[in-house]
């Protein structure tokens, strides 16, 4: 699956949602013509997803009941939605623009406004979980957040930047990567207690970063900049 935007013959943003069944060789338009930039998908089963996106000050949460055939609006929000995940099938988290939280324990049927206090103002870029307690976000300035009691708590934690941060993965409980402005990226090997900046070939601004099953982060950013981790 891919989300994304384009814009549109009257100048607005419209969602468009990619689908592959040969492995990446072909796409097809699963959906389009949809009111809202998309920025992330996430299915929790076969059968049933979700997508969020935004921008400025409207969100959207869009939802499938069949395997994507057809997608619904399930939410629609005052801010823009940037990353969704779901720590099991049943509890998941929404992070956006202007310090907007969310979080469901019924699979999605209800959301409930989680704001996070002290940092209520930033714009949250991404979210991911290393267990079903312990996670992060990451947002403008620098921001980074922690939680070890599955959200009800979160803790700034040192980045050593004011750049913007987009994108966050933590491949084990110890060890995670973070991407964003001008080709930062950063890693932790004590869940999160330091964070060091990494060498990289490029200046393009990094959005998306995942770890492979194998161990291996790859990055991609603008102007189809795609970085992969060299382990020695």
């Amino acid at each position: 699956w891919v989300v994304g935007g384009r814009l549109g013959q009257r100048g607005n943003h419209e969602g468009v949602i990619l689908h592959t069944s040969s492995g990446g060789r072909t796409w097809v338009v699963q959906a389009e013509g949809i009111p809202s930039y998309l920025n992330d998908l996430v299915f929790i089963n076969d059968q049933e997803g979700w997508v969020v996106g935004g921008w400025f000050q409207q969100g959207d949460l869009l939802r499938t009941t069949n395997g994507g055939d057809d997608w619904t609006t399930h939410l629609t929000t005052d801010r823009g939605l940037n990353s969704i995940y779901f720590v099991t099938e049943e509890r998941g988290w929404i992070v956006g623009d202007g310090g907007i939280a969310f979080r469901t324990t019924d699979s999605g049927e209800t959301w409930q406004r989680s704001p996070i206090r002290r940092h209520s103002g930033y714009s949250y870029n991404d979210i991911a979980w290393a267990s079903a307690t312990e996670g992060w976000i990451v947002g403008d300035t620098g921001l980074i957040l922690h939680t070890r009691d599955g959200g009800d708590r979160w803790q700034a934690q040192e980045s050593g930047t004011n750049d913007t941060l987009n994108a966050v993965w933590f491949s084990s409980r110890n060890e995670g990567w973070i991407a964003g402005w001008k080709g930062l990226i950063l890693h932790t090997v004590d869940s999160g207690a330091t964070w060091t900046p990494q060498k990289t070939p490029t200046m393009k601004t990094l959005g998306s970063l995942w770890v492979t099953r194998g161990g291996i982060p790859w990055a991609i950013g603008e102007s189809g900049t795609i970085l992969r981790y060299e382990r020695y």
